[in-house]
């Protein structure tokens, strides 16, 4: 049986350096075992939903990413 997996992709927006690199997590990832790709993956969907303009990322701050953003004070 055949799965089609139809999404809107955007990683042609990606510099080609980072389309690189999330091939090699792809083909890093087929590579191991289960736990360890579940393992990956429940820490991704994290990432995935963070939003850098209100949640707290360890290692990020928002004034360094967004220097342009500036907050009335």
């Amino acid at each position: 049986m055949k799965h089609f997996i139809t999404m809107d992709c955007h990683i042609n927006k990606l510099t080609e350096e980072h389309q690189l690199t999330i091939i090699r997590l792809i083909n890093h990832l087929a590579s191991h075992t289960h736990a360890y790709q579940k393992h990956v993956m429940d820490r991704l969907q994290k990432i995935s939903r963070e939003n850098p303009y209100t949640d707290e990322i360890p290692g990020f701050n928002t004034v360094e990413l967004y220097p342009w953003e500036e907050k009335d004070g």
